[in-house]
């Protein structure tokens, strides 16, 4: 009997990843959140929205300092600054939004 044996060779990769859950000051997830990381160091902007759970994944990112912020309609815009992303981690930002307007922001 001849076996073959293959091996998967996986991409290294350098940058991190950006997790999270939204919810509301009860608790309850917030589905459809806009989340976006703002890098401090080159200000390169990366947005995704949350799903039916509420959370989020935004990968590939690059090592360095940002300020996380969410935002959903009948919601006040909450952010999270300083977030340190180092490389090959994953991190969580989960914010609480307050019940306002959009243009209101909590910081």
């Amino acid at each position: 009997m001849f076996l073959v044996g293959i091996a998967a060779a996986s991409a290294q990769t350098s940058n991190g990843t950006v997790i999270g859950l939204i919810t509301d000051t009860t608790g309850r997830a917030i589905v459809g959140a806009t989340v976006t990381i703002v890098s401090a160091d080159t200000g390169a902007v990366r947005s995704t929205v949350t799903n039916q759970e509420g959370t989020f994944r935004i990968e590939s990112v690059l090592p360095g300092t940002y300020d996380v912020s969410a935002t959903a309609t009948g919601f006040e815009t909450t952010v999270n600054k300083g977030l340190q992303v180092p490389g090959t981690t994953i991190v969580s930002s989960s914010l609480v939004l307050k019940v306002g307007s959009a243009s209101d922001k909590v910081e």
